[in-house]
């Protein structure tokens, strides 16, 4: 996904950056990249508040021992397989 997202910047960035918009010294092509970095802090920002809040709720799950409500019946049955549950798994922590 991230090569995936290289490349549309790439393609983005061609497109942006053409000659008959060179007037100003690139002033809205500039424009338009630093909207791009903009919205990609403030989503990394979301992100990472909400990675917190999600390890604060797991975290209290595990204090209050409510593990049985954390998972569906399906992942119930794919955990006691004893199959890896990745982030869905309760004791899962995001690192941000």
């Amino acid at each position: 996904m991230q090569i995936t997202i290289g490349d549309i910047g790439a393609i983005s960035g061609v497109l942006i950056y053409r000659p008959n918009l060179s007037q100003n010294h690139f002033r809205t092509p500039h424009a338009i990249a630093i909207g791009y970095l903009v919205f990609a802090i403030i989503i990394a920002t979301i992100l990472g508040v909400w990675m917190k809040k999600e390890n604060k709720r797991r975290d209290e799950i595990v204090v209050d021992e409510k593990e049985d409500e954390f998972y569906t019946p399906d992942q119930r049955k794919v955990k006691d397989q004893g199959y890896n549950l990745g982030d869905r798994d309760l004791h899962y922590r995001y690192v941000y």
